[in-house]
């Protein structure tokens, strides 16, 4: 499990963060520029009224913001790179830009708790999200940069940090709440996220320290067969219930021998099924901040609540571009720190931009299977009501489905689908209603298509997300292969096809 994240150094007590200028107290904000500032302001008012249910207060507080500063803008990128240094230098970390990410996310939450008074409620899916704690970690630390590089040092055994169960996960708790806030809002409301945390506190996994290929950058977590190790140890029943995974392990970070290294200690890896997505850090990055930004100050809890969703998100974002491989969004590692690399049709500039385009213009209107049916990962054993029946009903519809096609009988190819099926072309465009549908298929091509199951995944007890590969007779390549990628529903004690996607 590795990624883009870097921990700490030590800390004391917390703080709450300040209006007032330099040191000695509390880090200031008006050390910022007036950009910066207007934003940090605006995201604690607007999340303020947003907690206590008042969403349309906290939409007014954006929307003035936005109006003033619009999303995407050259200032954010100027004041980016002009605030970095500022925040490290009085040791706030509010994200870069400052609550920037944290802003454009609250505003999406916002945005859906509005519209959704308006329309009528759908049925809301739960995920699970299973927070492991693992009790000890043990392994080789460095106290000189010689000792980094040559990966020697004394072996150490470390003990998870008491403060982070200490009054019931509070700083797990902060740390999520925009989080699973902006999931629900990007799905509609169709998933909510159902946090469960689980002790492991007689599990000791092995870490290390050593250089990466950027000189700026170290390793100090996870390393062997931790991964496995974890897996092992959670129970069947959690495994068998849990949709995403976090784990957060005694942080191994040599401080304070170096104090001033940068250390990569965790990122996005995949659960134990080897597909659901599984969030790793060490426990010191949800509590001290990291070298650069004066290691020794601890987050306060609103630096919890700006900086921690983006951490969250910046990970999410590479299990949705892994999940989705053909929207293309992250083809190359971090593709959207060149903007080279951005599809032609997005506009921003910062990371946060790229997540929020990718959002709107890719995968709200093409996600096949929707983001609520892929996104569940929770064995089929959950759903009692699934039976190999099912599957084999399943098999026959798709078998039924590909001989209707190739004979040219348009009336069962009708009956494959739901009344308010849909269909996403390779074009993208979007047919709805078996009366359009009907027009696609009218008249049947005549080139012969061959259809194999890839697999089935059972979403629920009604549901399934079914992917198809397909050869067309008339390609000039026979062996190039297409997909369809399938959400089949149970409708009257039928299985039929709810979306079809064909790329």
């Amino acid at each position: 499990m590795a990624d883009h994240s870097a921990a700490t150094s030590t800390g004391s007590q917390e703080h709450a963060v300040s209006r007032a200028t330099g040191p000695p107290g509390p880090p200031a904000i008006g050390n910022f520029s007036p950009l910066s500032g207007a934003a940090i302001d605006t995201f604690l008012a607007a999340q303020k009224a947003y907690r206590r249910g008042d969403y349309a207060s906290a939409a007014r507080v954006l929307t003035d913001f936005w109006s003033r500063h619009p999303p995407g803008g050259a200032e954010f990128e100027k004041s980016s790179a002009e605030d970095r240094s500022v925040a490290r230098s009085i040791g706030l970390n509010l994200g870069d830009p400052p609550c920037y990410s944290a802003l454009l996310m609250l505003t999406e939450c916002a945005g859906w708790r509005l519209q959704a008074r308006k329309v009528a409620p759908e049925a809301t899916q739960h995920v699970r999200l299973t927070v492991i704690l693992v009790g000890h970690s043990r392994g080789i630390e460095p106290a000189t940069p010689g000792e980094l590089q040559t990966h020697a040092g004394k072996q150490v055994v470390h003990n998870l940090d008491s403060r982070i169960a200490a009054h019931r996960h509070r700083i797990i708790r902060e740390s999520l709440w925009l989080f699973n806030q902006y999931v629900s809002a990007i799905t509609a409301g169709k998933l909510a996220v159902d946090t469960r945390i689980v002790s492991l506190p007689d599990l000791t996994i092995p870490v290390g320290a050593y250089p990466l290929q950027d000189p700026r950058l170290n390793w100090a977590g996870i390393v062997g067969d931790a991964d496995a190790q974890i897996w092992a140890a959670a129970d069947d029943a959690t495994k068998a219930t849990t949709d995403w995974w976090w784990i957060i392990y005694p942080s191994h970070v040599p401080y304070p021998d170096l104090p001033d290294d940068e250390f990569i200690t965790g990122g996005m890896g995949l659960g134990p099924d080897g597909v659901s997505p599984a969030f790793a850090i060490d426990d010191l990055w949800l509590i001290r901040k990291p070298a650069p930004f004066a290691g020794k100050r601890p987050y306060s809890m609103e630096e919890r609540w700006a900086y921690l969703p983006q951490w969250f998100q910046h990970e999410f974002f590479h299990h949705l571009f892994r999940t989705y491989p053909e929207l293309k969004l992250e083809a190359q590692d971090h593709q959207w720190f060149d903007h080279r690399n951005w599809p032609a049709d997005f506009e921003g500039r910062l990371e946060a931009d790229y997540f929020a385009e990718s959002v709107h213009k890719r995968f709200q209107a093409f996600a096949a299977p929707p983001l609520d049916v892929k996104l569940r990962y929770a064995p089929s054993a959950l759903f009692s009501t699934v039976t190999a029946r099912d599957e084999r009903a399943i098999r026959n519809l798709v078998s039924d489905f590909a001989v209707a096609r190739n004979s040219g009988q348009v009336s069962r190819i009708l009956n494959a689908y739901t009344a308010d099926a849909e269909i996403i072309l390779p074009n993208g465009a979007t047919v709805r209603g078996k009366a359009a549908i009907g027009k696609i298929w009218a008249p049947v091509p005549t080139d012969y298509a061959t259809r194999t199951i890839r697999s089935i995944r059972f979403t629920g007890p009604d549901t399934a997300s079914v992917e198809v590969g397909v050869k067309f007779s008339g390609q000039p390549d026979p062996n190039t292969d297409f997909t369809d990628s399938l959400v089949v529903v149970r409708v009257a004690g039928h299985w039929r096809i709810k979306l079809h996607k064909s790329r």
